[in-house]
């Protein structure tokens, strides 16, 4: 036989998911990262908060327009606005909380992007297979039709394709398709 030809049967097989190819091995480390950086950026706003906090000041200009300022005025009077302190750092208990919500939702994502990918290599599959299944619908009409075909031997020289042969190519292509595309 020779490939490439219509006579050429390539044997029909069944790929399984394609989804070990397509995770980056570095989006777990991505995700680990961004949770770290997350929960070192919370530490460090409980932390400054309550250093950061300082005197504010409230007046009115010559215009009417009421001022907030970190300086008292130049002259006139201002009253002295009590901010109320930032809470100090959260509990170990709430971080925990935050911490164990920002790891179920990177879980969740995980699994999306895991489902996508999985629906994503089952389309193609479905493709793959429905293709397969049309070439050998189209190979079972050539050696159904034409009692007079040719093959390459095994020395590389063409030889007609006996009856026999014939009839097996063409019982082998029904046990496919019974087997593989009776639904498509």
């Amino acid at each position: 036989m020779i490939p490439g030809s219509p006579l050429f049967y390539r044997p029909f097989l069944l790929y399984g998911s394609r989804l070990h190819d397509n995770l980056s091995p570095n989006i777990g480390f991505t995700m680990r990262m961004n949770l770290i950086g997350s929960l070192v950026l919370a530490v460090l706003f409980a932390v400054t908060s309550g250093i950061a906090q300082a005197k504010i000041y409230k007046w009115v200009d010559e215009n009417g327009i009421t001022q907030y300022t970190q300086q008292p005025p130049p002259k006139g009077s201002a009253t002295e606005v009590n901010v109320p302190a930032a809470p100090s750092a959260p509990p170990a208990e709430q971080l925990r909380d935050l911490q164990d919500r920002l790891e179920a939702l990177n879980k969740r994502q995980e699994e999306e992007l895991r489902s996508e990918q999985e629906t994503e290599a089952q389309r193609a599959d479905r493709e793959q297979l429905a293709a397969d299944c049309k070439r050998i619908r189209e190979q079972l009409a050539v050696v159904s039709n034409n009692p007079r075909l040719m093959e390459e031997s095994e020395d590389g020289t063409r030889i007609r394709m006996t009856e026999e042969r014939r009839q097996e190519r063409i019982a082998l292509a029904k046990q496919q398709l019974q087997e593989h595309c009776s639904d498509i």
